[in-house]
């Protein structure tokens, strides 16, 4: 008896979780609406990291100009392959780069952008494969510098 109320309680405390997505449809960019944004000049990126250095010529090009993401940052994206781009979040007051985990490519929609997002959003909405695997519709929300799975649709 204690083990089903246990269960009942924590089917409860998760319904509203697991149903927000399906009653909602897809995270907006709205929702996650960034109200200040950086106007000062963009930080060099910081060359932290041994893929910081390795693409570096990438990520200067890229830190040019003013934030296009969330406030304060530059999103940057590439070519790594045929079909396949790859990302960097560039902090613009800082300089700190944080990779996007996982490469995008071969996106079944090809009307899509394969890395979408704002300049006052917080959203970054990933169309297409992530290495190579599980086509669909990602999305991530950038929150302290660490970017968080919120939701994805598979086609």
């Amino acid at each position: 008896m204690k083990i089903q109320l246990k269960l009942l309680v924590l089917a409860a405390a998760f319904a509203p979780t697991l149903n927000e997505a399906a009653v909602n449809g897809p995270p907006e960019f709205a929702r996650y609406y960034v109200a200040q944004h950086y106007a000062g000049p963009m930080a060099r990126p910081l060359l932290a990291t041994r893929q910081d250095k390795e693409f570096q010529t990438q990520l200067r090009r890229g830190a040019q100009g003013e934030p296009n993401f969330a406030g304060h940052y530059r999103m940057v994206t590439f070519g790594c392959g045929a079909s396949c781009v790859m990302g960097a979040i560039i902090n613009a007051q800082n300089g700190k780069v944080l990779w996007l985990p996982f490469t995008v490519c071969c996106g079944s929609d090809a009307s899509a952008r394969p890395v979408d997002f704002r300049p006052d959003s917080a959203l970054i909405v990933i169309n297409g494969m992530r290495n190579e695997k599980g086509d669909g519709t990602h999305y991530y929300v950038l929150k302290q510098d660490r970017l968080t799975l919120i939701d994805s649709r598979p086609r």
